[in-house]
């Protein structure tokens, strides 16, 4: 079963990056710039997902923690935090995650690793 479960998962991202990567794909190159989107890696696919250059600063935006607790229910309250902060970041528009540099395919990453914030 849990299998069948992570297979699932694993699709549901799939086709969370195919979707963004359609929506990115009508908007201008001067939007995915400010985005922090590389348009070469976009057009190569979902294989090159989260379509950023490594060295390439990514749009100012709200960094993500998932915070941690030192107590017994650690492991407990971390994965509901993380539930929590996925069902936010969910809730909101496409156009308010791009704001925050944050495709719908990137949400359940961003929340367990944070996110770069651009350089100063």
């Amino acid at each position: 079963m849990k299998s069948l479960k992570k297979r699932f998962i694993n699709y549901m991202e799939y086709y969370g990056k195919i979707k963004s990567r359609q929506v990115l794909l009508n908007l201008s190159d001067r939007q995915l710039e400010d985005a922090g989107i590389s348009k070469d890696l976009l057009l190569k696919g979902t294989s090159h997902w989260p379509w950023r250059e490594a060295a390439e600063p990514t749009a100012p935006h709200a960094r993500i923690h998932l915070a941690h607790q030192n107590d017994a229910t650690s492991a407990t309250s971390a994965n509901e935090a993380y539930e929590q902060a996925v069902a936010d970041l969910e809730a909101m528009s496409d156009r308010e995650l791009l704001d925050m540099g944050i495709s719908r395919g990137e949400i359940r990453h961003a929340v367990k690793y944070g996110t770069q914030e651009q350089a100063a």
